[in-house]
């Protein structure tokens, strides 16, 4: 956990090295279809559950951030807890079986030779050298969208795997994916609003000229035209780099997107599920080991073509 700025931090949450990241997937997309079987009181009966953890992990947090000194339970001292201003600038303990809150604090090192290597403190002011730059992660945002009155398509295969690519990729801490589904028109801009994607892919169904297939709220189809798309798309183009149209006739959307974002893909006639889901799989497998954007789209292509799909063809790369 790292402290940003008065009232942020970062939490991250790493799985161990000899974990089947495929297994992890698989379970994360079984609990997700469970939950989408639940009847409406019992959902709200679990979100209220997890606000109440969420409030208590967040007490937790704000009262470490905020305590002002450090302080270990059952532990053997070999040196001094707390120092003054202007006493020794590094401690010596023996920290087998200590327990430990709130920060170290009046002592620049720690020698922690029980729990292996140096803890490092460091002070408001210079706090900063130990945050990691940010700026080049780039945010690949998914919005999956299928209404329940038409033809199911398998997008929770087609994030999965997207997802593992991506988690086995060689430059994997650069990209964060952040995955949105049963999207409805309103969802999407606020969704731009909030995340400031770089990468936008859209799973699901296509119309043609009649645009893209959402959801309104009921669940049922909503199309979004052609003009509309483009339209929102232009107001974002600062933030966006890439846009990918996984979903079946969606060429006409791809190029009135692509007046205004640099790279837009868009499919030029109906899309089976598995070459979308392969085509997928290779483009972004090709982004998480550094490869451009038009590397990318050429690699995904040949995974549909070497998988011995026909439809190889039917990714149409639009540049602005």
């Amino acid at each position: 956990m790292e402290k940003r700025g008065q009232d942020k931090f970062l939490l991250r949450a790493k799985t161990a090295i000899a974990a089947d990241k495929s297994q992890l997937s698989a379970e994360y997309f079984a609990t997700y279809n469970q939950l989408k079987t639940l009847a409406e009181q019992k959902v709200k009966a679990l979100i209220a559950e997890k606000d109440s953890r969420i409030a208590d992990l967040q007490n937790m947090v704000v009262t470490a951030l905020q305590r002002p000194s450090f302080y270990a339970q059952t532990y053997q001292n070999q040196g001094d807890t707390i120092m003054s201003e202007g006493s020794k600038r590094e401690s010596n303990f023996n920290l087998q079986g200590a327990q430990f809150g709130g920060g170290l604090v009046n002592a620049d090192t720690v020698t922690a030779q029980q729990i292996g290597g140096n803890i490092t403190n460091y002070t408001a002011q210079d706090s900063h050298q130990t945050e990691p730059d940010n700026s080049a992660v780039k945010k690949i945002l998914i919005l999956a969208s299928n209404p329940a009155t038409t033809s199911p398509l398998h997008l929770d295969r087609e994030v999965r795997e997207i997802d593992s690519g991506l988690q086995r990729a060689k430059k994997r801490e650069l990209f964060d994916l952040k995955q949105r589904w049963a999207v409805r028109v309103q969802d999407v801009y606020q969704f731009f609003l909030d995340l400031k994607p770089q990468f936008v892919h859209f799973s699901g169904h296509g119309a043609g000229d009649d645009g893209l297939v959402l959801e309104d709220e009921t669940g049922n189809v909503r199309l979004v035209s052609t003009q509309a798309l483009a339209g929102l798309f232009e107001l974002f183009a600062p933030s966006i780099e890439c846009v990918v149209l996984n979903a079946c006739y969606s060429e006409v959307q791809a190029g009135a997107i692509a007046l205004h974002i640099p790279y837009v893909i868009g499919m030029n006639k109906e899309i089976g599920d598995q070459a979308a889901i392969k085509f997928a799989t290779g483009f972004y497998n090709a982004l998480g080991a550094g490869e451009s954007v038009e590397f990318a789209y050429k690699l995904g292509c040949n995974v549909i073509q070497l998988e011995g799909i026909p439809e190889y063809l039917t990714p149409v790369l639009k540049k602005k």
